[in-house]
């Protein structure tokens, strides 16, 4: 049998440096966290996520056509269960507490310390995972309906 994917939904990186887009989804992929998707336009996100689940998404945030920070509150406004990590250059408390006020589940700074990125990302994507299963086990229980009743019959 062979293990299972994870996360279930892939990684989205929002990124328009190609050298760190390619660099995230190497160690990402090295460190087993995979499907990864790259996505190197801001201005598609919005579209991808509306056709795709995702685990996570990894956002910079300064960006060509749409900022990160534009993105974010859309982004958690109309994807809720989908954690945004903030990767970025900036390195200001007043901008962390911002994303982190829109929220972003995590901020990271670039130069990125890979552990510290890979940390954030299978946390995020553990905590989606664990609310899904939740949410599917609460609808289950509280649907009151028995999908075997033959097992029961006996009684």
């Amino acid at each position: 049998m062979s293990p299972s994917p994870f996360p279930l939904h892939p990684v989205l990186i929002v990124e328009d440096e190609p050298e760190i887009l390619r660099s995230f989804q190497v160690a990402l992929r090295s460190a087993g966290i995979n499907p990864v998707i790259p996505l190197p336009d801001s201005r598609h996100v919005l579209s991808f996520l509306k056709e795709h689940s995702v685990g996570a998404v990894l956002l910079d945030l300064l960006m060509p056509h749409v900022s990160g920070m534009k993105l974010l509150p859309v982004i958690r406004r109309e994807f809720p269960e989908t954690p945004v990590i903030i990767v970025t250059g900036i390195d200001k408390v007043g901008t962390a507490v911002e994303c982190m006020k829109a929220g972003a589940f995590d901020y990271v700074v670039k130069p990125v310390e890979i552990s510290r990125l890979l940390s954030a990302v299978r946390h995020a994507v553990e905590l989606r995972e664990l609310k899904n299963e939740n949410l599917l086990l609460r609808e289950h229980i509280l649907s009151g309906k028995l999908h075997h009743a033959e097992v029961f019959k006996e009684i």
